[in-house]
């Protein structure tokens, strides 16, 4: 065994291997072959360290091992010289090994007795299941340390803490639930979980797992890319919204669209799925037929910060700090109107103001999802004397992904269109550039999610690392006309189908 690494699991690959041993297999052994984490995974795993040093308050005089994950042997010895001195009331990151098991402890509070509680940290605003099992594993590798635990617990974050713009009540900002009798009932299928894990990593080759639902749940799979490299462009996973149907299909050895069965139940988009045929639903036509002038094409950016920035604000509630509005007249005229905060403050109140002032009360208002209408509900929430107001522009929301989905399909749009899990905001829109005709995505043009908060974070939290203002207001807003560009194209293509597709059965009714 390599000086570097004197173990085969961690908690990251235990949890990974929970979710598909092929991604365990590559977790540990072919990590190259892995996506990169874009920016909002990586702000996700930066709050996770935040929150977890927030915890820390909670147990004042413990002991941090600050030792470097490329240093196991150090930090397993400091965390043994720490747990001797009953002079120190608590661990942070403490690290231990077990069989071949490594995990670090967030928090190790000593109680009566050599005994203690152990308490897994958490970003969160409640406990998930998958929690669970992190907490379950680290309890079988302390007690298989000879750790004497009086209880178990999860710290996370409370969703009912309200800021007050000072320093955080960590007291009340975060909680601690016991989940001793929990932890302690999954013991058995923890040891049993360990075993068939080793088995995976001891084989020469990655196991042969066939992507499919699992490779999203509880989170995305970095692998997945890499897993699906090889598969056709009619593979049976990009079946269109199939979440339910592929797991059976794959079971009766279904690969392609071509080879479902014809007495299978499909949807009316997955059936011209496997037609491989243009789909203009009668939904679709509809919905578009009632739209009206001055048409308002919509995108939003907002921070959902699981730490509060302002006062009056909870865990992971979203403000809003862009938007820009794209008019067009019924003329053909058009003009963008657009707003911008990258200032340290609430600027919710300003948000809405400019928002009701842009939209006025008339005029259809096109989405790319639904993250722009959940926004201004939340604005509502939040503002009381534009509550009326702001709810009475979601009932002039006209979501095309939402259209599309259920009465639009064409074998050349993208098929992550069509999935439930896909992380759909306007940004995603990009996607279609390529599909749209004379669309201005189309080129090298794409829009990482998490892009616009991670540089509005840079902006407000000081000048270490942080683009020059201005710069990147023009970085910013540039961004967002590109999009509401591409919202109106996209419009204007599906206008058009729909007009294609009345002649069509206008001849057909003459015949």
């Amino acid at each position: 065994m390599s000086r570097h690494k004197p173990y085969a699991l961690t908690k990251s690959s235990f949890m990974s291997g929970r979710q598909c041993k092929k991604r365990l297999y590559l977790e540990v052994q072919q990590r190259g072959l892995a996506t990169p984490p874009n920016a909002l995974t990586q702000a996700a795993f930066e709050l996770g360290r935040r929150v977890g040093r927030y915890a820390h308050d909670l147990y004042p005089g413990g002991t941090l091992v600050d030792v470097p994950p490329a240093q196991p042997y150090e930090a397993l010895r400091h965390t043994r010289s720490v747990m001797e001195d009953t002079t120190a009331p608590a661990i942070f990151e403490g690290a231990f090994l077990f069989e071949n098991v490594f995990v670090r402890a967030d928090i190790l509070v000593r109680q009566a007795d050599d005994r203690w509680l152990l308490a897994e940290c958490k970003a969160a605003a409640k406990v998930k299941s998958e929690h669970l099992w992190d907490l379950a594993l680290q309890a079988h590798v302390l007690r298989g340390m000879g750790v004497k635990l009086a209880a178990m617990g999860l710290v996370h974050l409370d969703s009912s803490y309200v800021y007050d713009g000072r320093d955080y009540q960590v007291e009340r900002l975060l909680r601690l639930v016991e989940m001793t009798h929990k932890v302690d009932t999954m013991a058995r299928a923890v040891n049993q979980k360990i075993k068939e894990m080793k088995r995976v990593l001891d084989r020469k080759k990655a196991p042969i797992v066939e992507p499919g639902p699992h490779c999203h749940t509880p989170y995305p799979c970095p692998y997945w890319a890499h897993c699906t490299s090889m598969k056709p462009a009619r593979w049976i996973g990009f079946l269109p919204d199939g979440t339910r149907q592929i797991p059976r299909l794959v079971t009766r050895g279904v690969e392609t669209f071509d080879e479902i069965p014809f007495e299978c139940f499909l949807t009316e988009i997955q059936e011209y799925a496997r037609r491989e045929a243009e789909l203009v639903g009668k939904s679709l036509q509809g919905s578009l037929a009632h739209i009206q002038f001055p048409l308002h094409h919509l995108h939003m950016e907002a921070g959902f910060p699981g730490l509060p920035l302002y006062k009056g604000m909870r865990p992971y509630q979203p403000f809003p700090f862009l938007w820009t509005n794209l008019v067009t007249e019924q003329s053909g005229e058009s003009r963008v109107e657009e707003w911008l905060s990258l200032k340290r403050q609430d600027s919710r109140q300003a948000c809405a103001e400019t928002l009701l002032h842009s939209l006025g009360d008339q005029g259809t208002i096109v989405v790319y999802s639904d993250a722009a209408s959940n926004l201004i509900e939340e604005l509502a929430k939040s503002l009381p004397e534009q509550r009326e107001a702001l709810r009475s522009l979601r009932r002039r929301i006209v979501d095309l992904r939402h259209l599309i989905r259920k009465g639009y399909y064409h074998p050349q749009m993208p098929s992550a269109v069509y999935q439930r899990d896909h992380f759909a905001t306007c940004a995603s829109i990009h996607m279609l550039g390529g599909f749209v005709p004379g669309s201005e995505a189309q080129g090298s043009f794409t829009v990482e999610e998490g892009w616009a908060f991670r540089e509005y974070l840079k902006s407000i939290e000081g000048p270490d690392g942080m683009r020059e203002p201005s710069a990147l207001r023009a970085d910013l807003l540039a961004t967002s006309r590109r999009l509401v560009g591409m919202l109106r194209d996209l419009r204007l293509y599906l206008e058009g189908r729909i007009r294609a597709r009345q002649r069509v059965q206008s001849r057909e009714s003459a015949a």
